[in-house]
């Protein structure tokens, strides 16, 4: 996975590698592989603190949050999208807000009700909300 480097991360950021994610994420809405894939590259960025303002700027979170909505039935969408919003919502207290007033609070609640038998999705969606 090329986006789990620090290196590569700040060329993804630094080539405008955000954007073109978030792009994937609302021109492919339907797909949920290319949603999955395209959280679990920004799941990875938000470790690079350089890239968790671009990524709230980016539109990444409202993008999220309608995939977690329109695939709430697909445990990989919902496990790699609390992934991402519990990796973004580490330290910044702004980020934490506009996370919640973009409705990822309900959708990572609705994403952790509707698998409750799959682990990983109720881990990831506690960790979220516990950040």
């Amino acid at each position: 996975n090329l986006s789990s480097t620090e290196d590569n991360q700040q060329a993804i950021i630094d080539g405008g590698g955000i954007p073109v994610i978030v792009k994937a994420l609302t021109s492919h809405a339907d797909d949920a592989d290319v949603q999955e894939k395209a959280i679990a590259a920004l799941s990875n960025l938000c470790a690079n603190p350089a890239a968790q303002k671009a990524i709230q700027e980016s539109g990444a979170i409202e993008a999220v949050v309608s995939a977690m909505t329109n695939h709430c039935m697909d445990g990989s969408v919902q496990d790699k999208a609390g992934h991402m919003l519990c990796n973004l919502a580490t330290t910044d207290v702004d980020i934490k807000e506009y996370i919640a007033a973009k409705g990822g609070l309900d959708a990572l609640i609705i994403g952790m009700d509707m698998h409750p038998t799959n682990p990983i999705v109720q881990e990831r969606g506690c960790r979220a909300i516990r950040n």
